[in-house]
């Protein structure tokens, strides 16, 4: 049995004329065995005949496809539903129907907007007309769709709707994305709102509708119709676009019955406009200002604050430093120490092996998790000269005592410049204090700096302070600058040196308790690991067991034993010892106002931050400083306790002798010194950078005379311009005049020391103790306390007092200087005697003979006062022709040197 059945070779075509060829073409019949197989035979049957349709529309599906509201928009790409899929179930559904001869012509998708047109043909039937019989063709359309349960939109959630599309469909790729807000523009005479609204209400909810407004000449007047949603205004574009409206209330000259046609154009409108946000933000700066402050101080404060934090810890702890890590320890092991010759001479190969097996055990305890404990408060047994550190072995007992206890306040460590303060400390540091974390400031570097930026940049680079934003100073700066302008006020981005200084040195305060608290941490894990490996091993080791013990009390369970008191009594102090060792060491190196000029505010904040951390126990504090001057500052920012004030002077001749054959015989020179040797070096006296400066010298050839004369001289040269100044524009810039410091010079020459008091209230200084501060800032003198208070003034260095002497022995200089003294000494008695004579003159007013004598008739308060005035101006007369005589015999020596 067979069964018969038409198929056509190819589906209908996409348009109506393409249609009429393909049904041109032959047909052919299949031909269904019994078998289940088909064969296709052909079949001189004559196609039948297709009506083509007198009328044309199109209905516009929404929902179908992905919409995209802009470029950026991938729901289209998400998509579980392909386009071709959806192109071909819309065909199949809309091909049900063949009323009035109703064939789909086309199926159009448009990608933008989520749905497809369907172009369609009919025929209406005899006595029906077209508008009639499309009624009923979308009525019996929607009718059938439900009963079979609707179209499904892309996502699978409710049902999509198809709608008459009234105007012309237009299908474009434009830039131009949908949106709630449609632009309606009119080629004709403007369209009243009541038909608008009419028009495009059953499409959506409309929220507004602008009025059309004037426009320039050529330019179509347009509507704004702001939708409630995106897809309301969708259906409204592509139904609606390209519709005539005729009306006879569209008339521009108003007549009736002369109606007119108007084309409505459809395009959407971005719903924000362009640069709108732009103009807001810049039209509300006290706003937006305020808002942007606060915003970037909190990225700072959640971002970069703790990566700040972590490259302190990181600098304290050695952690980026590549020469402590065990690759590089064990390479340099293996490789320059055993080809360096000079370090290995004289070992055998045995020898060398063992050296090679120390140091790796050294290196792998001292970079891996410990280093050799040292008692701090037992001095060093490393070799040194007998006599090299006499002087300073009380300093630095007074040191590690303060670095053994609890930071309850700040050391100073003062000394004149040269006297190895810095040194001292080092040697301490590494020595005796081997495990201590120590993080140097160096103010001297942070005071080369040219500009406030470059010093916070100077700050946050020696401390570790990572990342620094100094540009951004400058550009806060610019936008209080443009906030005064735009709104009166500064909007607070900008802000002080000082405060900047402070936010740096906050962070690192923080980042030194947290290196507190990780070497806590290391000490433990350590003890841990002891315990388990003595454990293990079963070998009683008492530092395990101490280890174990203190582990037990900070865990607290210690405490809770009955049985084992002693126990918790003797590791309370090791816990406290243990927690001491832990804390950093900051160090302030130069901690002085010299040549700050206004900068002294940096040291304002530097002492503030010293004080704040030993009052919150958190790093011990040591400040370098050449004088005493500086302890005032501290003092103020910790003024609940005194400071810790450790002195270093210079040693005394016996020490520095010791000293210089000390290095004479470790450079391979004779220590044996004659007496005349000794009389030079004498001159020099105890200061340490002198007697190195003479140490090298006699290494490089010089005889100790000659070195002795060449840095006294050099003093001389140095003096002249420190004291001086090159010319008058120079001398102005000092602290002190010329006079004052050729008076203190030409006393110091003559007496080792001379009294302060008396040098304040004479002339050239009259009370002024600023120049006299100035001139210890400067190294020229250092004044001698008892008690606080000022007692007498010594040259600044031991060898100063020779280079005093060479400079006023000096004839030419000495003239010069004296002239320019005795000037304004002269000046200041004719100024004593005008007063003096201004005085009589008044006395002489109120009834005071100046005919008579004291013996004659002056007899009262008035008498008593004019024998006063007549004797000040007799002395001062005295001093003044004295005076005059020493420059008219200056003179002289002046011209015979010409």
């Amino acid at each position: 049995m067979y069964r018969i059945g038409i198929q056509r070779r190819a589906g209908p075509s996409l348009l109506f004329n393409k249609t009429r060829l393909l049904l041109a073409k032959r047909w052919n019949a299949t031909v269904v065995a019994a078998d289940g197989t088909i064969q296709e035979e052909p079949l001189d049957v004559p196609p039948p005949p297709v009506i083509p349709p007198k009328e044309q529309g199109s209905f516009f599906v929404e929902r179908v496809l992905p919409s995209r509201y802009a470029k950026w928009d991938l729901r289209f790409y998400l998509s579980p539903t392909s386009e071709s899929s959806v192109v071909r179930d819309i065909r199949k559904l809309f091909s049900r129907t063949s009323i009035h001869g109703f064939q789909v012509l086309d199926v159009e998708p448009t990608r933008k907007d989520g749905g497809v047109f369907v172009k369609f043909g009919y025929n209406p039937e005899k006595g029906v007309d077209a508008a009639k019989a499309l009624d009923q063709i979308e009525k019996h359309l929607h009718d059938d769709l439900d009963q079979r349960g609707g179209m499904s939109t892309w996502y699978y959630l409710g049902q999509a709707h198809f709608w008459r599309v009234q105007g012309r469909p237009w299908n474009e790729d434009l830039n131009r994305f949908p949106s709630n807000i449609v632009k309606i523009e009119f080629e004709g005479p403007d369209v009243h709102q009541e038909i608008l609204y009419d028009l495009l209400r059953s499409y959506g909810r409309i929220i507004d509708i602008t009025k059309p407004g004037p426009v320039p000449a050529g330019t179509l007047r347009s509507t704004t119709v702001t939708y409630a949603r995106i897809s309301s205004a969708v259906l409204a574009r592509n139904c609606l676009h390209g519709m005539t409206i005729s009306d006879a209330t569209l008339s521009s000259s108003g007549a009736a019955g002369a109606p007119t046609k108007t084309r409505l154009n459809f395009t959407y409108e971005r719903p924000i406009k362009a640069h709108a946000v732009r103009d807001w933000l810049t039209s509300h700066p006290r706003i937006v200002l305020p808002v942007v402050a606060f915003l970037l101080g909190t990225l700072t404060y959640t971002i970069f604050d703790p990566i700040r934090s972590f490259c302190v810890q990181a600098k304290v702890m050695g952690w980026f430093d590549y020469k402590q890590w065990r690759i590089t320890r064990f390479l340099r092991r293996n490789t320059l120490d055993r080809l360096t010759f000079s370090i290995r001479a004289g070992e055998t190969p045995a020898q060398q092996d063992s050296t090679a097996a120390e140091n790796e055990k050294t290196d792998d305890t001292l970079g891996g998790i410990t280093s050799p404990i040292i008692d701090p408060r037992i001095p060093s047994k490393a070799p040194t000269n007998p006599g090299e550190w006499k002087e300073r072995r009380e300093a630095e007992q007074a040191i590690c005592d303060y670095l053994c206890e609890s930071p309850n306040t700040i050391a100073i460590l003062h000394g004149p410049q040269g006297s190895g303060k810095s040194k001292m400390l080092s040697h301490i540091l590494s020595e005796r204090e081997p495990e201590r974390k120590v993080l140097t400031l160096d103010v001297a570097e942070i005071y080369k700096a040219t500009n406030d930026s470059g010093l916070v940049t100077s700050l946050a680079k020696q401390t570790g302070y990572w990342p620094v934003f100094s540009f951004l100073s400058s550009l806060n700066n610019m936008i209080d600058l443009a906030s005064m302008g735009l709104i009166g006020q500064k909007a607070g981005f900008s802000s002080s040196i000082e405060t900047q200084l402070k936010e740096v040195l906050e962070v690192v305060g923080g980042a030194l308790k947290q290196v507190s608290v990780d070497i806590l941490k290391e000490k433990a894990k350590k003890a841990e690991k002891a315990s388990k490996t003595a454990k293990a091993s079963a070998v009683p080791i008492t530092s395990v067991k101490d280890e174990i013990e203190n582990l037990l009390v900070k865990s607290g369970i210690l405490e809770d034993c009955d049985d084992k008191p002693s126990q918790r009594v003797d590791n309370a102090p090791r816990q406290r010892e243990e927690n001491i060792e832990a804390m950093p060491v900051v160090v302030i190196r130069n901690f002085a106002i010299k040549n700050a000029g206004k900068r002294e505010d940096l040291l304002t904040v530097l002492a503030d931050w010293a004080a704040a951390l030993v009052e919150n126990r958190v790093a011990h504090v040591i400040v370098i400083s050449d004088n005493r001057e500086n302890m005032r500052r501290l003092a103020k920012a910790l003024p609940s306790r005194p400071l810790a004030s450790i002195a270093l002077a210079d040693a005394d001749p016996a020490t520095a002798l010791s000293f210089v054959r000390g290095k004479l015989a470790a450079a391979g020179a004779s220590p044996d010194l004659t007496t005349d040797e000794i009389s030079w070096i004498n001159r020099l006296g105890g200061r340490a950078s002198d007697l190195d400066t003479l140490t090298h010298k006699v290494r490089n050839g010089s005889s100790i005379k000659d070195a002795v004369e060449d840095i006294i001289a050099r003093g001389v040269g140095e003096l002249r311009k420190a004291a001086f100044g090159d010319d008058e524009d120079d001398a102005k810039n000092l602290a002190w005049t010329r006079e004052q410091a050729w008076g203190v010079l030409q006393q110091l020459a003559k007496h080792d020391e001379i009294p302060y008091a008396e040098v304040l209230l004479e002339f050239p200084f009259k009370g002024d103790e600023s120049a006299l501060r100035g001139m210890e800032h400067a190294e020229l003198i250092s004044i001698t306390t008892i008690d606080g208070l000022p007692v007498c003034i010594k040259p600044g260095k031991p060898v100063y007092r020779f280079v005093f002497s060479r400079l006023v022995n000096d004839p030419i200089f000495h003239a010069v200087q004296d002239i320019a003294f005795n000037n304004k000494a002269i000046a200041a008695e004719e100024k004593t005697i005008q007063q003096c004579e201004d005085e009589m003159l008044k006395l002489k007013t109120i009834g005071l003979d100046t005919g008579g004598s004291i013996w004659s008739g002056w007899s009262g308060a008035a008498g008593a006062r004019a024998a006063y005035l007549l004797g000040k101006m007799k002395a001062s007369q005295e001093k003044l022709e004295r005076y005059e005589n020493e420059v008219k015999n200056l003179k002289k020596i002046l011209a015979k040197s010409v």
